[in-house]
């Protein structure tokens, strides 16, 4: 619903811009540079307040989470760098996709909060390299992860209902014939998944 309310209000702007620039191009001609500047300031006031601010990589469903979790990230301040889209023929039903999607970055946010303000940093690349797809997520980390442990354990006091959206994500990923891979580095974690794109495609890392 977030995706499409932006996209409507982005036509509504569009429709209206000719006349826009042409009250910015009168006031220009009669040297009033002044009111231009407020004019377009009141633009981009507009812009601002009926736009919300996204990004797409060409999945609805996909879109709409990175919305809800870019709004969190906003609350929380955190930087977000997002590269690549999904491919049109990704093999990945929506619900897998919410699966791994929704946990890998609701996952990167927590890790994030636990973080200084200014380190703060989620970084999600997705790239077709031949028959394969790869994404890729790494945020900023307080503290080394035993990577051999994740799906089995939990750092939260709720034990019985937490510690299952990594066995979620491993299961959506190998449900779809994909492999994925955990590194904790230095300050840092990351998560790289990578799906076959075809039947003949062979995953490795």
């Amino acid at each position: 619903k977030t995706v499409r309310n932006n996209a409507k209000e982005t036509r509504k702007m569009r429709h209206d811009m000719k006349n826009h620039m042409n009250i910015l191009s009168y006031h220009l001609e009669q040297g009033e540079n002044q009111k231009a500047l407020t004019y377009l300031s009141e633009i981009q006031s507009h812009m601002d307040q009926s736009i919300k601010k996204t990004v797409s990589v060409n999945h609805e469903i996909v879109d709409a989470i990175l919305s809800q979790m870019q709004s969190e990230s906003e609350r929380q301040k955190i930087r977000w760098e997002i590269e690549g889209s999904l491919p049109a023929d990704l093999p990945v039903g929506d619900f897998d996709l919410c699966t791994i999607f929704s946990n890998l970055l609701s996952n990167s946010i927590e890790a994030c909060t636990n973080v200084e303000e200014s380190e703060r940093s989620i970084y999600l690349a997705i790239r077709r390299l031949g028959e394969q797809l790869v994404i890729e997520v790494e945020n900023s980390s307080s503290q080394s992860v035993e990577v051999g442990k994740l799906g089995n354990m939990t750092s939260k006091k709720d034990v019985k209902n937490h510690g299952y959206g990594i066995l979620n994500i491993k299961d959506a990923v190998r449900k779809n014939h994909g492999e994925i891979l955990f590194e904790s580095l230095e300050g840092r974690f990351a998560v790289r998944i990578i799906f076959p794109l075809s039947e003949k495609a062979t995953v490795y890392f």
